[in-house]
């Protein structure tokens, strides 16, 4: 299908009929519309948002804790507030459904918890309580090698962090 732009033809150029449904001497433009130079620009503001936003993903990215496993924490309906787990220099475990132990975010085994747990202490402004992110679905015998790591690293003051359980609210 050949579209025809009657008001942009110069003047002078007929508009007869030929036998294939078009026009003989149409032109799509006329020869002053149509631009020789090629248009070389990139919108800076536009490659600055896409910037920005790659940016902004790549750091929230980076920002979750493990990769991605972070526990599945318990659910309970009475629970302490816990404040010194929201400190920057708080000494967090995390015990996986699968096992693996995370002594902030580094992967570690429960037998090398000990020695890292000492290295953090000799920092005296460090609280000498650990918190432990337990995943709900997690066995005991998974979560002992590590009580057992946190104990022998001298720490007598231990938290377990959960979340607390919205009462339900039904209607009347």
């Amino acid at each position: 299908m050949v579209w025809r732009l009657r008001e942009y033809l110069p003047v002078g150029l007929g508009h007869q009929e030929n036998g294939s449904g078009g026009t003989s001497g149409d032109r799509m433009l006329p020869e002053h519309t149509r631009s020789v130079k090629l248009f070389c620009n990139v919108d800076a503001s536009a490659l600055a948002a896409v910037m920005f936003v790659l940016l902004v993903v790549m750091m929230i990215a980076e920002s979750s804790p493990h990769d991605g496993t972070s526990p599945d924490l318990p659910r309970v309906s009475h629970a302490a507030a816990v404040p010194g787990a929201l400190r920057e220099d708080a000494t967090i475990i995390s015990v996986t459904r699968d096992g693996s132990v995370y002594f902030g975010n580094e992967r570690v085994s429960p037998a090398d918890l000990s020695s890292k747990i000492q290295n953090r202490l000799t920092d005296r402004s460090v609280e000498r309580r650990v918190y432990i992110q337990l995943d709900a679905r997690a066995r005991y015998g998974t979560l002992r090698p590590t009580l057992d790591s946190v104990g022998s690293a001298g720490i007598e003051r231990v938290a377990f962090l959960v979340n607390v359980r919205r009462p339900s609210t039904s209607p009347p």
